[in-house]
């Protein structure tokens, strides 16, 4: 099965949502999925096998009312 995952932060940095997603990575790949990671640029290409595509960021100004 092929399946992407999207996430708003990734390696190198390390937190309880890259530590998570991590090891659902390695997982499913020890299943025999394939994995394609979407993540912010600035962090790796490639994860354990898994591929990594970025994308950039971009802040919005939140409208007052």
């Amino acid at each position: 099965m092929r399946i992407a995952l999207f996430t708003e932060t990734f390696l190198p940095k390390v937190d309880g949502i890259v530590t998570r997603l991590s090891h659902t990575v390695d997982h499913l790949q020890r299943m025999g999925d394939q994995v394609l990671v979407f993540s912010p640029e600035g962090g790796l290409s490639e994860y354990k096998g898994a591929r990594i595509t970025v994308f950039r960021v971009f802040r919005c100004r939140y409208i007052r009312s």
